[in-house]
Order: C-alpha cells, then structure tokens, then sequence
C-alpha cells in the first residue's frame, strides 16, 4: 500500500477525531440552524487539512465512508499515472527538442563489412555506411516523435477521465446508489401522548402512554446526503492535489540529487590514467571490502 493511503503518524489522535467528525457535525448543526455558508466551511477546512488519501477518506460521513473510499482511491491512483504520463511526456519532448532519444528508444547503426583494398580503394562503402547512419538517425527521430505523440494522448485521456464532470457522476453514482439503504436504516419516529381514554395530551407526567404516529427520515441524515453530494468534487480535487503535490516533491528530489552528483564530479580531480580509481571510488570500495572482511571475521569466530 502506498504511503498515501496509509494514516498520518505525525497527526495527534484528538485532531484526526475532530477530523473524522466534522461530517457529522455539520450536518446537525445545519439541521438545527441552517447556515450553509457556515456548515460548508467547516467542511472545507477538514478536507484541506488532509495529508494522505486515508486522512481524506475518514473526512466522510460513516454512512458512506467504505464505499467512496473505494472509488477514490482509484482515483487517486489514476492521478499517480497521469503524473507519471506527464514526466515521461516532459523527457520525451526534451529528447525530441535536442535530436537525442532516450536509452530504450535508440536504434543501432550496422557496421558494413568490406576487405582492406576496397575500402583503401573505394568511396563506395564509407558513401554507403554514412548514407545508412543518415536514414537510422532519421528513424530513430521518428521512433522518438511517435512516443511522445502517443504519451500526449495518454495525458490527454487521463485529463478527461479525471475531468471535473466525469469524476462527479463517478462519485455521484456510488452516493446515490447507497442511498436507499441509508435513507432505510435512518428513520425515526413522531411520538405522541395520550392518556388513558386514549385521548392526545400534551402532559407526560400523568401516566400518559405514547404512541407512533408516523415514521420519518431522520432530517440530518437527510442533509448529509445533501451536504455530500456538494462535497464530492472538493474531494475529488483534493485527491487530484494529493497526487500532483506528491509528484513535485518527488522531481525536485532527484533534480537535488543531480546537482548534488554533478557537484560531486566536477569537484574529483580528474586522474591521468582513466582506468585507475579515484580517491572517491577508491574510499568506496575500500570500505565496502572492509565491512566484507569484518563480517566473515565474525562467522569465522562463531565457528571456532
């Protein structure tokens, strides 16, 4: 499971509890005083205080917690891919721009073979073999343009499956197909008093029975539902950031890790014999072999 999908350990237990129960709460606080603008920004501010898909995924209401944390997940994980989409777009254009390819895209030109007279003699081979780099250079250009076209529409297709409208009705359906079976489970009843000749009263503390009148849903759980499908897409979007933010990070690790390697080259003295090892990479395998030596010297004494 990736990290994003499992809880923030840094999170305090009673903060992630306000969190997971901030649903809740505004949905009785907009039953007893219907303050949307209210209702919705203590909502809002719960999702933009999600650091994983997990924290996200607790942000809504029990009722439906299990069968949308399903579906976003998965979008989550769409996300991931298109992010992946586009840093191989992003490589493949920068190829494509500098008359390069990368490693598994480049195509070998084959040596023509001929004896010694006729190329010392001849035009004919070297004219021929320049003739075959020239065309290998030309397909290998190609190979490089038809991939990043095809990674373009990748990106593309994954843009309009994780389009603002696509990724409502997705959401949308799960909601509203659970629906029902939270609607069911949520009634309540209308309570009325009556005395002993069954008549209706108002006075409770005379011995008077009570009766159902009527069964009815309960209205928060009804204003839940309401509340949720507003929430869907600023859910949906803060899972597309989760993603997005998660990608950035990762491409300015290795860009430092980069500089830090080409800091590392340009400050080691360049040796005058090319096949000798210099001190950085001698101290590397001198440490390497050491640690090797220390762990058969400690087999060997268990041994003995």
């Amino acid at each position: 499971m990736s990290a994003s999908a499992t809880a923030s350990s840094s999170t305090p237990l009673a903060f992630a509890i306000a969190r997971a129960s901030a649903p809740a709460i505004a949905a009785q606080l907009k039953a007893i005083q219907p303050d949307a603008e209210a209702s919705t920004l203590v909502r809002q501010l719960g999702f933009e205080q999600c650091i994983t898909v997990t924290d996200l995924i607790h942000q809504i209401p029990p009722n439906y917690r299990e069968a949308l944390g399903v579906e976003i997940r998965k979008i989550y994980d769409l996300a991931e891919k298109r992010e992946n989409a586009k840093s191989g777009r992003n490589k493949l254009e920068a190829h494509k721009n500098a008359g390069t390819a990368p490693s598994h895209l480049r195509l070998s030109v084959p040596i023509l073979q001929a004896c010694k007279e006729y190329r010392d003699g001849s035009s004919g081979l070297a004219d021929t073999q320049s003739a075959i780099s020239t065309s290998i250079k030309a397909a290998e250009s190609a190979l490089v343009l038809s991939a990043f076209n095809v990674k373009n529409d990748e990106v593309t297709y994954l843009d309009g499956q994780l389009s603002p409208a696509v990724l409502f009705e997705n959401l949308k359906s799960v909601v509203v197909k659970r629906w029902p079976e939270v609607k069911e489970k949520s009634k309540i009843p209308t309570l009325t008093y009556v005395d002993a000749a069954g008549n209706p009263t108002d006075d409770s503390s005379q011995g008077a029975d009570i009766r159902v009148t009527t069964w009815g849903v309960n209205k928060a759980v009804v204003e839940e539902f309401h509340q949720l499908l507003t929430d869907l897409l600023p859910i949906a979007t803060r899972v597309l950031d989760m993603a997005e933010n998660k990608a950035h990070a990762m491409h300015a690790k290795i860009e430092k890790k980069k500089d830090v390697a080409k800091a590392a080259d340009d400050a080691m003295p360049v040796d005058k014999d090319p096949a000798k090892a210099g001190p950085s990479t001698q101290a590397l395998v001198d440490k390497a072999v050491a640690g090797k030596v220390k762990n058969l010297q400690a087999q060997i004494k268990k041994v003995s």
